[in-house]
């Protein structure tokens, strides 16, 4: 069964003449949008005409026209991230061209004013948890999962911390606990014991990655103290 797209779904040929400068991407954009909003309109159409007279070929027909829709939505997805991609690395390379003249910069005003700059990209993570998906290494990642929870329940006045976190050991993830919130009610030291910060390398150089950092205005002096 090959699955044949609504004429409002396909009717993108304002989209397709090239860009060919910063300029230009104006109006495509503003194309982009006439499409999206056809095609949100088309999807409902397609629903609401989907009534409890409708048979199974017309139920049928539904769910063929929208998994079509839903795989072309999958590609913009994609191109979202190569765009994020691109745009980092072309403004990461301007800022190490520029780093003797330009720390950061800002773009729009009032409430919209975002400040943005390079920065090492940074994560936490469970101190002594395993890499990988070996059976080996996700033992150590619940191990570590578990004595932040004993830390965490004894903070809070729980009874006998550790072996209530050992029962509940087996049943934790890497991510099963917000090292954030948790920050709240440890000590530092305590805190430190079970999460740590790193920064990853990149593979090619095992230099530390770079990525941009962006704030909007309500986050702008935090980031400036720092």
């Amino acid at each position: 069964m090959n699955p044949k797209a609504p004429r409002s779904f396909c009717d993108t040929q304002e989209l397709c003449p090239r860009v060919r400068s910063a300029n230009e991407l104006g109006p495509s954009l503003s194309a982009l949008a006439r499409v999206c909003r056809r095609v949100s309109q088309g999807a409902e159409d397609l629903c609401v005409a989907l009534t409890p007279q409708s048979d199974t070929t017309d139920a049928q027909e539904l769910y063929i026209q929208l998994s079509w829709l839903l795989e072309r939505l999958a590609a913009l997805a994609a191109l979202k991230s190569r765009i994020e991609e691109l745009r980092e690395d072309a403004l990461l390379t301007w800022f190490s061209d520029n780093d003797a003249d330009v720390k950061s910069f800002e773009i729009g005003a009032g409430a919209d004013k975002v400040l943005i700059w390079p920065t090492l990209e940074r994560k936490t993570k469970l101190r002594g948890a395993g890499e990988g998906n070996t059976a080996d290494q996700a033992a150590l990642t619940r191990r570590a999962a578990g004595r932040a929870l004993s830390k965490v329940l004894g903070a809070l006045g729980a009874e006998k911390p550790e072996k209530l976190a050992g029962v509940l050991e087996p049943f934790l993830s890497a991510n099963a606990l917000k090292h954030g919130s948790c920050e709240a009610v440890l000590t530092a030291e305590e805190w430190d014991e079970c999460w740590e910060v790193v920064e990853p390398k990149k593979l090619a150089t095992g230099r530390p990655k770079k990525k941009l950092g962006i704030a909007h205005e309500r986050f702008l002096k935090k980031h400036r103290k720092e």
